[in-house]
């Protein structure tokens, strides 16, 4: 019998599953949590093999401050294995840069911090609706992450033009800097056991 379930990557306590958590309980889906931002190991983190699904949350840190943070880096090498296994993976602000930057993408400062309620543009079909649809959504950042390698841009904001967007990987996962209520991108094939997202790997930036 199979008993993997979605691992849930929170990188503050107040930064929890909330709505994700009662969509994927809704459909019968098993999650846990966790706090790996202190991890020192990779042993700290659980087995790819004993996941259904990864979501990395936000925080206040930056995905590449791994000295003060050492378990980003455990948490990117956990990315990396779930890609090269097919494991769907969501991720949210910072989860969504920590998602990129694994997968080889571009790490930046904005050109201005983006912060509150806002909106951003479709620019791909996909989850978010046909392109030129403008969805409400929170900004909370002040870094700009470019698109992995072989990824879609779903989603952008005025602040998100300035480098090349586009951002999906062959495996296929959804991320965004922003929480849906930023740009957002996702690779190709699609997940549809995961309900809240249509490709593997889907990325929302804050």
């Amino acid at each position: 019998m199979n008993h993997r379930s979605v691992l849930v990557v929170q990188h503050v306590p107040w930064e929890r599953p909330a709505r994700l958590g009662e969509v994927l309980t809704d459909h019968g889906i098993g999650w846990t949590t966790a706090l790996l931002a202190g991890a020192r190991d990779r042993s700290d983190a659980p087995a790819v093999d004993t996941l259904a699904g990864l979501v990395l949350l936000g925080g206040p840190m930056g995905a590449l401050d791994v000295e003060a943070y050492p378990g980003l880096a455990v948490e990117a090498q956990l990315v990396r294995e779930c890609a090269a296994a097919g494991v769907p993976m969501f991720g949210v602000c910072l989860g969504h840069q920590l998602i990129a930057t694994a997968l080889g993408a571009a790490l930046y400062p904005g050109a201005d911090r983006e912060a509150g309620i806002g909106t951003v543009e479709v620019v791909a079909d996909g989850p978010l609706g046909p392109p030129g649809t403008v969805q409400p959504v929170v900004h909370w950042h002040g870094d700009i992450v470019d698109p992995p390698p072989g990824a879609t841009v779903l989603a952008r904001s005025p602040g998100t033009r300035t480098r090349p967007t586009g951002s999906a990987t062959p495996s296929s996962r959804p991320s965004s800097t922003w929480r849906p209520t930023g740009r957002c991108w996702r690779t190709g094939s699609r997940c549809p056991r995961w309900p809240p997202i249509s490709a593997r790997t889907v990325g929302a930036g804050c």
